[in-house]
């Protein structure tokens, strides 16, 4: 992505959790995305941190660490995805070795679509808090995690909403009033695209 001279990158972690991050075969740990992010933010690269949310079999202790994790990198981290609890699209590994075991599927023939609300055209405060936290597919819970599992999976999707816009409006995010960008934000709001 790059937008009026400033050059920013997504990176693809998807998890916090280092055993999580084995299992999903990413080939990356929690300490080097870290690094990966400073030296980044020291170049001037404006990073977007994607993580995943609803793995199979994800244990409150991984989503717990996930949920550290943001805090960890929040600092050195541009932005964080929006949404992003996981879906297992047809075609993908995760939806064939899944399927049968979890029941959904063909959950796209089988199930209503998914319905996600539009993006907020603005950095609108509530906006953007709404369009992170409203993940269409947490209802679905794919696969079958406790309802514990799904309240922390909602609290990770506030966690990214708050840290993204905290970042960009720190004084404003506190106080709650609608700002006005002291500069060019180089990364769409909510993380659309």
């Amino acid at each position: 992505m790059q937008r009026a001279g400033c050059r920013g990158v997504d990176i693809g972690m998807e998890s916090g959790d280092p055993e999580m991050l084995l299992r999903i075969g990413k080939g990356v740990t929690v300490d080097r995305v870290l690094s990966v992010l400073r030296w980044a933010r020291d170049l001037g690269l404006h990073c977007m941190l994607n993580l995943m949310f609803g793995w199979p079999g994800e244990t409150l202790d991984e989503l717990r660490a996930t949920l550290d994790f943001i805090d960890f990198a929040a600092p050195v981290a541009a932005a964080f995805n929006a949404r992003g609890v996981l879906v297992p699209y047809p075609g993908t590994r995760i939806y064939d070795e899944h399927h049968a075991r979890c029941g959904f599927t063909e959950w796209w023939i089988r199930e209503p679509p998914l319905r996600y609300r539009p993006f907020p055209a603005s950095w609108s405060l509530d906006e953007v808090k709404r369009a992170y936290a409203d993940d269409a597919a947490l209802a679905r819970n794919f696969f079958r995690l406790p309802d514990a599992a799904l309240d922390l999976i909602q609290l990770g999707l506030r966690k990214k909403a708050d840290h993204t816009y905290g970042k960009l409006f720190p004084a404003q995010h506190a106080s709650g009033w609608e700002p006005k960008p002291a500069r060019e934000i180089a990364i769409p709001a909510a993380g659309a695209r």
